[in-house]
């Protein structure tokens, strides 16, 4: 048991942290009035304040398989896709913004983005226990970490481009 409590700790401190910059970075958009600030605070203030605490509590055991768990569990997805999605969509306006592929590139994945909500949510209502829901919606999650880490990487393979 205290090796399951103590695998929440990097959780919580994801949370703390990306919540703290994310709005920080909104709270600096709206006086700079910059897109950049606003898109990437934005899409990390819908992972940490929405997408991942309402995913979570979607799937509490005390409202496992019920309508309202399995609505909070759809929304939180939705926005965690909605703020992965703002992701490429900075990486594009930051450094491709000229790029007619980048920007291709930007809407394939937030088309890929919207399949992976609508499949996790809809699988999510599959189910009443973990045992049930778990193997619907686990290759939709997955699909939605694979995206965050292509996210990511193109941020970082664009930013170490423009240190050279």
């Amino acid at each position: 048991m205290v090796l399951g409590a103590a695998a929440f700790i990097p959780i919580v401190v994801f949370l703390v942290v990306a919540t703290t910059i994310g709005v920080r970075l909104l709270l600096l958009a709206r006086r700079t009035r910059h897109l950049p600030e606003s898109i990437i605070g934005l899409g990390l203030s819908l992972i940490s304040i929405l997408g991942l605490p309402l995913s979570a509590l979607g799937r509490a055991p005390a409202l496992l398989g019920s309508d309202l768990g399995n609505s909070a569990f759809a929304i939180g997805v939705a926005a965690t896709c909605t703020g992965i999605a703002l992701f490429f969509v900075f990486t594009w306006r930051v450094f491709r913004a000229a790029s007619s592929w980048a920007a291709g590139s930007v809407v394939a994945a937030a088309v890929l983005l919207v399949v992976i909500a609508v499949g996790a949510g809809v699988a999510g209502w599959q189910g009443s226990t973990l045992e049930e829901i778990l193997p619907r919606t686990r290759p939709w999650v997955v699909s939605m970490v694979a995206m965050l880490c292509l996210a990511l990487g193109w941020t970082g393979v664009e930013s170490l481009s423009y240190y050279r």
